[in-house]
């Protein structure tokens, strides 16, 4: 029996024996046969190294050394000397001496904590000492621009925003590469020849099926130099987490996702599937990302001002009551006994976050209902002496809102990349203009509006990362004052479903957040037995 560690997995040749291939079979991260080589091969693991030492009483100096090295920490460089052009914070040097003394590491700073700034500085540093000779960052498309800013104020480095009809002209001068996480799939083929990659908002790669998660994890493995930023790693599923540490280090969790799933969560789920994890297993799992991650909360790192939240209920008007009755009506005979995917699901309900709001999309045609929604917003916003923030869903609420306050301002999905830089601006700096009203998935990355100091959901999606990343917007390096963050709902509606919803998320999240999709099963449930 030959066991050697190479290029990541563990290869294992041997003669037939069925007690060994059972015992094979039982590989805590997974193992496939490669019938053209006629070995097995597993994840190479520190728990299948660990697994493999011990089933088989295997005593390999090579196989020891490789374990260690997998369970080896972060590692961190006594100083580093540079040129950071403002005054950085304690975790951002921290942050950077960590970077520049690993090869692949997550940066899983809290939002607002300047996370971007370290990854400019690393980058800087690699091309100055001939580590690097080129850098790609991957984004949303919403924080490109954002990028650009950073770059301008920190460093001396252009980066090249690639896009448009000369996109492959533009790839192959640009030393530091800015592309969106849309352009993954069309230009998989084109991305090469890069030393260092940046996954900015990493939990962009958290669905394992997707196809840039797919190109994600190709594309690393060329890639010495690995970086993910994100505030919120963990959001709404085991995937979350699975995927982004294998496009960053397979070691860590393994190259199969229901392996993976199978080891740490248990399905608690009675008519549709619902993965939980497992307590008792909660500090491993800490434990591994600690091997590759630098997990870090503002209230740990900042002495940011509190933040206050409150829930402010409005009344349903007669009509808008009626409407609703019927629509949940309709929604229940339509799902009662069916195991209903959770995305066709959420179209469904739209239909009712829609009415909260006052109109309803029916067919090609909007019907307005009356309601005190909007009335009640304007209250809020006229007796607040300060500048306010508004989110919403809808692009409905948010032409409603810009009419009732015609100096407002205003970032959605139409906007232009200079529409939105103007309009951010005007609300950061312009003292005339007091409103700013954001779509919310828009609107809530690589944003800052901490001339704000409340905040006010108008509508909210099912999203708690959304919500997260909204609300940090205020409440982030820069803001001095508390931030109060107002829900507007509907008596009685979804709304408090949500809400209720996205508030056990927030209580899940300083861990491992639970499934959000059960948690709204769980409560339309209750609600239709009327507890």
């Amino acid at each position: 029996m030959i066991i050697t560690y190479q290029d990541g997995k563990l290869k294992i040749r041997m003669g037939y024996n069925p007690d060994k291939i059972d015992l094979i079979k039982q590989a805590p991260d997974g193992r496939r046969w490669n019938k053209r080589n006629r070995e097995w091969e597993l994840p190479g693991t520190a728990d299948n190294i660990e697994f493999l030492m011990r089933e088989f009483r295997i005593d390999s100096p090579e196989l020891a050394a490789k374990l260690a090295q997998l369970k080896s920490p972060l590692q961190s460089i006594p100083d580093v000397q540079m040129d950071w052009r403002c005054k950085p914070f304690k975790h951002q040097i921290d942050g950077l001496r960590i970077c520049l003394a690993n090869d692949a590491k997550a940066l899983f700073y809290e939002q607002g904590l300047g996370k971007s700034l370290v990854a400019i500085k690393e980058i800087e540093y690699r091309i100055t000492a001939g580590h690097i000779k080129r850098a790609l960052i991957v984004a949303p498309k919403t924080v490109l621009t954002a990028w650009q800013i950073e770059f301008r104020k920190y460093s001396d480095i252009k980066p090249t925003v690639i896009g448009g009809a000369k996109r492959l002209q533009l790839l192959s001068q640009a030393v530091v590469a800015l592309i969106n996480y849309d352009l993954l799939l069309p230009m998989k083929d084109q991305l090469a020849g890069f030393d260092m990659i940046v996954f900015d908002e990493s939990q962009m790669i958290k669905n394992h099926t997707a196809k840039r998660s797919r190109i994600a994890y190709a594309l690393a493995k060329q890639i010495k130099y690995r970086l993910l930023l994100t505030g919120t790693p963990i959001g709404n599923s085991a995937a979350d987490i699975f995927s982004q540490f294998k496009v960053l280090d397979e070691s860590i969790f393994g190259t199969n996702f229901y392996c993976f799933r199978n080891k740490y969560f248990r399905d608690m789920g009675h008519g549709f599937p619902d993965w939980r994890v497992v307590p008792a297993l909660l500090p491993e799992i800490k434990a591994k990302m600690a091997l590759r991650s630098l997990r870090l909360k503002k209230e740990d790192a900042l002495d940011l001002p509190e933040k206050l939240y409150t829930i402010q209920t409005v009344d349903a008007s007669p009509e808008q009551r009626r409407v609703y009755r019927d629509i949940e009506k309709q929604l229940y005979t339509e799902i009662e006994g069916q195991e209903i995917a959770f995305h066709f699901l959420v179209t469904k309900l739209m239909k009712l976050n829609q009415i909260c709001s006052g109109f309803l999309k029916y067919e090609n045609e909007t019907i307005e209902i009356e309601h005190e929604k909007l009335k009640t917003l304007k209250q809020i916003i006229d007796d607040y002496p300060g500048k306010v923030v508004v989110f919403t869903i809808f692009l409905h609420d948010i032409d409603a809102i810009m009419d009732a306050f015609p100096g407002a301002v205003k970032v959605d999905g139409s906007c232009s990349t200079e529409e939105r830089t103007e309009a951010i601006d005007s609300f950061q700096n312009d003292p005339a203009v007091k409103v700013i009203v954001l779509q919310e998935q828009a609107g809530s990355l690589g944003i800052t509006l901490t001339a704000g100091h409340l905040c006010i959901f108008y509508s909210r999606s099912y999203s708690f990362l959304n919500r997260e990343q909204a609300e940090s917007r205020l409440h982030r390096i820069g803001q001095r004052n508390p931030v109060q963050y107002i829900d507007l709902i509907l008596a009685g509606s979804i709304e408090e479903t949500i809400v209720e919803a996205l508030e056990e998320k927030r209580q899940l999240a300083g861990f491992l957040q639970g499934d959000f999709e059960n948690l709204i099963r769980k409560n339309l449930t209750l609600k239709k037995q009327g507890v």
